[in-house]
């Protein structure tokens, strides 16, 4: 049975508080990094910042088992609209996805280990506070900078609001998409809106290619695989009485296949293409992966989830059935080394905490975060079915 000190969960909700009151953008978390830096600090461990985050390894150094432990801790630009005591300070930042959460698990994790001589270590565990997650690059270039030297497995968990407080759940192989951002940029020829047979209709042919790009997946992908392709913002014009020269739309595709990726990239340059011709444009597309698809250990994922069961921590223990379009850049790790992403049940109808990510009132049943806590210390336990 996991037991934690009887201070720690009023210490994570405390510290989660704090964070949530206070986000910061991805590269700019230099208020977060001090309050991780600082709490590491009372716990007498040794640290390394790293960009703006910060690395800690707890255990022998000597040990080969070595496993690792991931919290991101970045917010988002949204105008929080919770009325809540501790709602953020940082106008038009917030703390949407739940990281600050994440962040005070892991440092609940670093004082239960420090401080809770009932939790013993048969080897190392490091921790890894991450920046910029909801950006590019936040894993990539921690990864770059040695993050993953000697470790065995790694692992992350994240809140979800959809899945009730008290329950878990698991999935092995595909758990996330990969995220592709899209941008294209379309050129031609503007002019008066009473003479349109004088200039290149370019929010009729951009339209036209937002209906286009629709059916690409529809008919070239198998409908039994998962993919999106979703075109989210269109910026043209400038008045109601002039056509203008050039638009611009973004959006996003996700996949969970390399092969089906490819097909889909270039049925949107054949598109444009045509398009281009038809209508006299010049195109410009930019194609830009942040992340790939997050793929869990399968042989991994089966253990942990005996594990949960085995250690009673939550009510219920949940197989899930399908992959979330969605994407996390915890993906960036398991290139590298075999792990398990899963996540937390954090809603709870009756306290209204029912709203997804992103939302400017999401928000989280602090209940949860305590079984988060027993989560990370019943991997720590096991330490040697995963190194």
């Amino acid at each position: 049975m996991i037991e934690l000190l009887e201070t720690t969960k009023n210490y994570i909700v405390d510290i989660r508080r704090k964070l949530h009151s206070a986000p910061e953008l991805g590269t700019e978390e230099i208020e977060t990094q001090k309050l991780i830096v600082s709490e590491i600090e009372k716990l007498n461990l040794e640290y390394k910042k790293v960009n703006t985050g910060v690395i800690v390894d707890i255990g022998d150094k000597n040990s080969a088992n070595l496993i690792a432990f991931r919290a991101d801790i970045d917010a988002l630009k949204i105008l929080e609209q919770n009325n809540l005591s501790y709602a953020s300070k940082n106008i038009g930042k917030m703390h949407a996805c739940g990281h600050d959460s994440h962040t005070a698990i892991l440092l609940g994790l670093a004082r239960e280990l420090a401080n809770n001589q009932k939790h013993r270590i048969d080897g190392r565990v490091r921790l890894i506070f991450q920046p910029n997650e909801e950006g590019e690059g936040g894993a990539k270039d921690l990864i770059k900078k040695g993050v993953l030297k000697d470790v065995k497995s790694i692992f992350a968990l994240h809140v979800k609001t959809d899945i009730p407080c008290f329950s878990v759940a698991l999935k092995p192989r595909e758990f996330m998409a990969s995220v592709d951002e899209i941008r294209i940029h379309l050129t031609g020829h503007g002019g008066h809106a009473a003479i349109p047979q004088k200039s290149t209709d370019i929010i009729l042919a951009s339209s036209q290619i937002v209906l286009a790009l629709n059916t690409i997946i529809s008919r070239n992908i198998n409908p039994n695989k998962s993919a999106v392709l979703s075109i989210c913002k269109f910026s043209s014009g400038t008045t109601y009485n002039v056509i203008p020269s050039e638009a611009v739309l973004e959006g996003t595709l996700r996949t969970f296949d390399d092969w089906e990726r490819n097909i889909i990239c270039e049925k949107i340059k054949i598109i444009l293409e045509s398009f281009s011709n038809i209508y006299n444009l010049k195109y410009n597309l930019e194609i830009k992966n942040t992340n790939g698809a997050l793929i869990n250990d399968s042989i991994m994922t089966e253990t942990l989830f005996g594990i949960f069961k085995e250690e009673n921590i939550f009510e219920k223990v949940i197989s899930l059935n399908e992959p979330s379009m969605g994407g996390d850049d915890f993906s960036e790790y398991l290139k590298y080394v075999k792990g398990v992403y899963f996540y937390l049940g954090a809603g709870n109808e009756k306290k209204g905490i029912n709203h997804d990510w992103h939302s400017p009132f999401f928000n989280i049943d602090e209940d949860a975060m305590e079984g988060g806590v027993k989560a990370l210390l019943a991997i720590v336990k096991n330490i040697e079915k995963f190194s």
